[in-house]
């Protein structure tokens, strides 16, 4: 049995890099593997799910060492998966150092965010890109440790043949005799929500069928509904943050999937939507067009952040069935690619590849207590990151100036997080 510590920097709630850490717990060969979770930031839905389906052998929320290096000695843990979906270095560092200067065991990082792996300069083992996209942003000496093992969604969850659309748009409050369209996601800049209220004061003026459904939350939900109230637009709803059992409902719902995003790694709302047999449109840009043939025409790709091309590709489609259809049924086919089982049979072959045969041996105490401190830093708790940055120095005195540089750079970047930032 090999034992596996999957580790989140984003805490176990609702969110792509949650559910990809659920996906691959839940589809590893148990025979073979057995999974664990360390989630420093806290804990929430996903991982009161694996738990209550029994998917997971163990969990932990430590901040301290003794009770982290306990979970890690007692669960006999062979190798360590790190997954990487925060943006702040600080909190995403400590616990990839964590593993190379307090423990010695292999690290895999899987990048959930196209940006170059945080880990490869402290000597990790592996980088597994979730798509050729985040693959390029690698730096070229790391290119030979980097391998592409793309996201995977339950295929059969999103089996259109299971829901019925009129019980699902009633369970939502979305109107039964409309042409839905929809959106998925964080309600922040880079997923370029605002986009879709342009589509939908044009489809107010030239379709009076055309009905948007928006379903997330974040800080540009007020913003949003301030457009929708000065636009006067009667054809749209803002659903709020749909929740997992939720998530078939809506897609069911729907007659085709809006999603103008930026820099995404590998969406799985796209591959969801595309499952569940919906034609999407989305922006040329990223990783977004890996998802669909290339040597088809792939009109339904606008230019990034061009919203009067993705205006009029909606606008087309809405008044043309038949082409609907047609992108319905293709991008099922091509859903197929993306089964989450083949994707855990990649990551078993890599793990068995990997995985150290003996349980882990502390490296360094004062290490491991240093990065914990950060870690409690990065999470607001200053009075408990004072506490074990203090036992760090205390048992390797040393410490103390890269302490201090350390702490001194993060109220560095408070301070730049405060500034005001032109429009």
């Amino acid at each position: 049995m090999i034992n596996v510590l999957h580790v989140s920097q984003v805490g176990m709630g609702v969110g792509g890099t949650e559910e990809c850490i659920y996906l691959l717990c839940k589809y590893l060969d148990k025979q073979k593997f057995a999974n664990y979770i360390w989630s420093p930031y806290g804990g929430g839905e996903t991982l009161d799910l694996l738990q209550r389906e029994k998917v997971i052998s163990g969990a932990s929320l430590a901040k301290s060492a003794p009770e982290l290096t306990d979970f890690i000695q007692n669960s006999q843990i062979n190798i360590v998966i790190v997954h990487s979906g925060a943006l702040n270095m600080f909190y995403i560092l400590p616990t990839l150092k964590i593993f190379k200067e307090g423990f010695d065991l292999p690290v895999i990082e899987v990048m959930h965010r196209p940006l170059p792996s945080w880990g490869a300069p402290f000597g990790i083992d592996r980088i597994v890109a979730v798509s050729e996209y985040v693959a390029t942003k690698q730096k070229p000496e790391y290119q030979a440790i980097t391998q592409v093992i793309y996201n995977g969604i339950e295929l059969d969850l999103f089996d259109r043949s299971k829901y019925n659309k009129a019980d699902c748009r009633r369970r939502l409050g979305l109107p039964a005799d409309k042409l839905i369209f929809g959106f998925i996601g964080h309600l922040a800049e880079w997923k370029r929500p605002q986009d879709i209220i342009e589509v939908a004061r044009q489809a107010a003026e030239r379709d009076g069928e055309a009905f948007f459904a928006i379903a997330g939350d974040g800080p540009l939900r007020a913003f949003i509904e301030k457009q929708i109230a000065e636009l006067g637009l009667k054809n749209i709803k803002l659903l709020g943050r749909v929740a997992k059992s939720q998530r078939t409902d809506f897609f069911a719902s729907l007659d085709l999937f809006l999603f103008p995003s930026g820099e995404e790694a590998f969406a799985l709302v796209v591959l969801e939507a595309m499952a569940i047999g919906l034609p999407v449109i989305t922006y040329n840009y990223g990783s977004l067009h890996e998802y669909f043939d290339p040597a088809q025409d792939n009109y339904f790709l606008a230019p990034y952040k061009d919203g009067a091309r993705l205006a009029d590709i909606a606008l087309r489609l809405a008044g043309d069935r038949a082409a609907r259809e047609k992108l319905g049924a293709d991008n099922l086919a091509l859903s197929k690619k993306f089964d989450m089982r083949q994707v855990a049979k990649d990551y078993e072959l890599l793990i068995s590849k990997l995985a150290a045969k003996e349980v882990a041996a502390v490296k360094s105490s004062a290490k491991l207590e240093r990065n914990l401190g950060g870690i409690a830093l990065a999470a607001g708790e200053t009075e408990l990151a004072k506490a074990i940055y203090s036992e760090a120095i205390r048992q390797e005195p040393g410490l103390r100036e890269g302490i201090i540089d350390e702490v001194n750079r993060f109220k560095n970047f408070l301070q730049g997080m405060k500034k005001p930032t032109a429009n």
